[in-house]
């Protein structure tokens, strides 16, 4: 029987912080890079701070749903990160994978067409969204913990690349950082810098 792995999506399979940011600063007529960005607090947050303006939660997500997170042609040149692909494929031999994103489940077609257009779909197992919408479209929050916790101890590691949601994670789940810069530390877990350390990791 197999055991289970959950990735996050974002800045862990692919690449996506140039695509969200071209959006936002086109959208709220801003010049702003990664380092403005304060990883503490929300997107909406930071955007207020930066743009100097005052959107509710709602109000942004829904903007930011149907005009970045729901659009196919904003993310046709999305790539995964170096060797993802390679190790997604073998790893789907001893794990059932998953996804767990704070992406909305709006989005999920989008992230089905770029898993499709690298030939990495039908390697996943299902997908879990923070954000999903009921009937009358409100948001409803299920977090990647909460999602964890639904294996029953069964999950086998959980890799992010957030501080803060490993920090949550790490006490349900054998939790790994993917860390980039290497230069963010989660006591309590493992901080790994690429797909080549992930592939050794847990193959």
């Amino acid at each position: 029987m197999k055991e289970t792995l959950i990735f996050d999506f974002d800045q862990v399979i692919v690449e996506t912080d140039d695509v969200w940011l071209g959006y936002v600063n086109k959208k709220y007529n801003i010049h702003t890079s990664i380092s403005d960005y304060d990883s503490s607090i929300s997107l909406e947050k930071n955007v207020n701070r930066l743009a100097g303006i005052n959107l509710s939660f709602e109000e942004f997500y829904y903007d930011f749903t149907e005009n970045y997170t729901m659009s196919k042609k904003l993310h046709k040149n999305v790539v995964l990160l170096p060797d993802a692909g390679r190790v997604i494929k073998e790893s789907s031999n001893k794990y059932n994978l998953f996804i767990s994103t704070a992406r909305n489940s709006l989005g999920i077609d989008v992230i089905k067409y770029i898993l499709k257009r690298h030939q990495i779909l039908n390697y996943f197992n299902g997908f879990h969204f923070v954000y999903s919408f009921d009937d009358r479209m409100e948001f409803i929050k299920s977090s990647k913990a909460e999602f964890i916790s639904s294996f029953n101890g069964k999950a086998s590691f959980f890799v992010d690349d957030s501080p803060s949601e490993i920090e949550k994670t790490k006490i349900i789940v054998p939790s790994i950082l993917f860390d980039t810069t290497k230069t963010k530390i989660v006591e309590g877990s493992w901080s790994l810098f690429d797909w080549l350390e992930v592939a050794d990791f847990i193959l």
